[in-house]
């Protein structure tokens, strides 16, 4: 019974696929805005929800971190923000760069009308359609 409980547990981390994060929440999927891949994750207990894009020149993914409510407009700000992995906190990035990123809607009624848009750096720009995280998959992309 022992050897098997073992071998269970040394097969289990093989098994379960690990979760891709974007600071200390679950990415549940990503859409494109203008060639750029933009993973969010869904809104938590305390109405925050993250994005995690990357930056215009270095291409290193960056944080950015708003306050959601009943409010999934294009006009929530998202502040871009420094994580620290030991503390699990954010600190606001001293660049002071945000982006505005929800849902523009269409004509009332019109299927497929709605979509989700971001602006930043004073550019707009249309996404593509959301695509969320299969967890039964082996592999995101």
């Amino acid at each position: 019974m022992k050897k098997s409980l073992l071998a269970l547990i040394i097969l289990l981390p093989a098994a379960v696929q690990a979760k891709e994060m974007i600071g200390p929440y679950e990415a549940v999927g990503y859409l494109t805005c203008n060639g750029m891949k933009i993973q969010t994750s869904t809104i938590n207990v305390d109405d925050n929800m993250v994005l995690q894009i990357p930056d215009a020149e270095t291409q290193a993914p960056a944080i950015y971190l708003a306050k959601r409510t009943d409010d999934h407009s294009e006009a929530v700000k998202y502040v871009r923000m420094n994580y620290d992995a030991a503390t699990r906190t954010f600190t606001p990035d001293p660049s002071g760069a945000s982006v505005n990123f929800g849902i523009r809607s269409g004509n009332p009624g019109t299927p497929g009308n709605d979509l989700y848009h971001l602006t930043m750096n004073g550019q707009e720009y249309a996404c593509s359609s959301y695509t969320v995280y299969n967890p039964l998959s082996q592999k995101k992309k």
